[in-house]
């Protein structure tokens, strides 16, 4: 067996309904410096999770004999701890099964019989990326609460300058305290990005019912940036079906943030010259779609999964040939829509470079 100290030991459950298995992977970590522990069953894992949920990794067997099997005890696991690390034990039969796995949240797997070293390898990575997860989200925390008292500063010395500019005229301090207003603006997006994908994550954050038309919704949502759209001469325009009109039982607030962060992006990204259409419309009884396209820009068909990750760094091409980064917007984004019932995705023309974002939310009548 390998006997490779580790500088940083890892607190493992091992699920596997063969004892064998069980004791020689407890063994292997043990030796390695690692802190162990085996069940038989997912139900028991799930249970020992509960009384150990700062366990770090979990080696998963797909096949299990009796109770949830592997696959679906992954989605269990990846649903009540957020950052406990998940690795399948697969056979030479069932590599397609560990495909899905990650699919669902896996951190990786392992075929039996498994490589010692290999093996020992992925434990040591998947517990530092439980390591860095937790420590991007705590250094999230702290820059947000960090950042609340210097914007309000900013935030009220604008509005003072704002009243003195406006007193003594100048078109020029007028243009300064607009583009002051404009990058605050874009700080407290920011900033409400990152508390609201932290209390999703955490559960936390749950839709509110109530009527609202959706043309309106969308119109008061992208009003802020309309001064930043004529200033950069990019046109805006919003397009609403002539049957969108009655009213979508939602979160309001939810849909107008999504609405803006995807609008915000277009503008980024949009040359000047270029044009941001959005358009609104029922796709059924139950649903609302919001498309938001944009010209001058393209997301390459392999990037569009992942430019909703908060974790990527993805970026977009730009007719210029350069390339910008994607922010939590995005993530925020998809989180939103999804708990609204509904799915987001992009789609783009390459010949002609343009990038459409849509979305669905479902209209939930009988809750409102």
């Amino acid at each position: 067996m390998a006997e490779t100290a580790v500088s940083v030991p890892a607190k493992v459950l091992v699920i596997d309904d063969e004892t064998t298995v069980c004791m020689a992977v407890r063994d292997l970590l043990e030796l390695s410096g690692h802190r162990a522990h085996y069940v038989a069953s997912a139900e028991e894992g799930l249970e020992y999770l509960s009384a150990h949920p700062d366990t770090d990794v979990v080696l998963l067997d797909i096949m299990l004999g009796v109770g949830l099997n592997g696959l679906e005890a992954i989605t269990a696991i990846r649903e009540e701890y957020k950052y406990v690390q998940v690795i399948m034990f697969t056979s030479q039969d069932s590599i397609e099964a560990g495909v899905e796995a990650m699919r669902r949240g896996a951190f990786d797997y392992v075929v039996k019989p498994f490589d010692e070293e290999d093996c020992l390898k992925k434990v040591a990575a998947a517990a530092e990326k439980k390591r860095l997860e937790r420590l991007n989200d705590l250094y999230l925390g702290i820059l947000v609460h960090d950042l609340k008292n210097p914007v309000q500063v900013i935030s009220g010395a604008a509005e003072l300058l704002d009243t003195l500019v406006s007193s003594q005229g100048g078109e020029t301090g007028r243009r300064y305290i607009k583009v002051l207003r404009s990058g605050l603006h874009q700080i407290g997006m920011m900033i409400e990005n990152i508390l609201s994908i932290t209390k999703f994550e955490a559960g936390a954050l749950v839709p509110s019912v109530a009527p609202h038309v959706p043309e309106d919704l969308i119109r008061s949502a992208v009003e802020p940036l309309r001064g930043d759209a004529e200033s950069s001469q990019r046109t805006l325009e919003i397009r609403a079906d002539s049957e969108s009109g009655g009213p979508v039982h939602t979160d309001g607030d939810m849909v107008a943030r999504v609405v803006l962060n995807i609008v915000s992006n277009a503008l980024r990204f949009t040359p000047t010259g270029g044009r941001i259409e959005i358009s609104v419309g029922r796709t059924g009884d139950d649903r609302v779609k919001v498309s938001v396209g944009n010209t001058g820009s393209f997301v390459k068909e392999e990037e569009r999964e992942a430019i909703f990750n908060k974790f990527s760094s993805v970026q977009l091409r730009t007719r210029g040939g350069g390339a910008r980064n994607f922010g939590l917007g995005l993530t925020y984004s998809r989180m939103a829509v999804e708990a609204l019932g509904g799915e987001i995705w992009v789609d783009g023309d390459r010949d002609e470079p343009s990038t459409v974002f849509h979305f669905t939310i479902l209209d939930r009548k009988e809750a409102g």
